[in-house]
């Protein structure tokens, strides 16, 4: 009687290969992190298609661990950043990799 409700126990445990897990990001999309030595108020980006969206900067120093990141599309991308008053701050087109993080630094 053990046998015959050991054995097909045993058997039904003994089939786990064991545990995968698969983590995959977005394939078409890259990053845009903005940096500055100096504490920046927010700024506007502004993407060739004609989106503008307001972005945070991150301050670089040694207590930011990770600061705010921007999704944005793969391929060559022309991105202009102004601040509050409308000056243009950076204006670059980059090439951007899938799950690419392109870090730009503002004066």
């Amino acid at each position: 009687m053990f046998l015959l409700v050991c054995l097909p126990l045993f058997l039904l445990t003994s089939c786990k290969v064991g545990n995968t897990a698969l983590s995959t990001g977005l394939a078409d999309q890259g990053f845009l992190e903005l940096t500055a030595a100096s504490r920046h108020a927010d700024v506007l980006v502004e993407l060739e298609n004609g989106k503008i969206f307001k972005a945070k900067v991150n301050r670089i120093n040694s207590k930011t661990v990770k600061g705010y990141r921007y999704a944005i599309a793969t391929g060559k991308r022309t991105i202009k950043i102004y601040d509050e008053d409308g000056k243009q701050l950076y204006t670059r087109t980059l090439l951007v990799s899938t799950q690419q993080v392109k870090t730009i630094q503002l004066p």
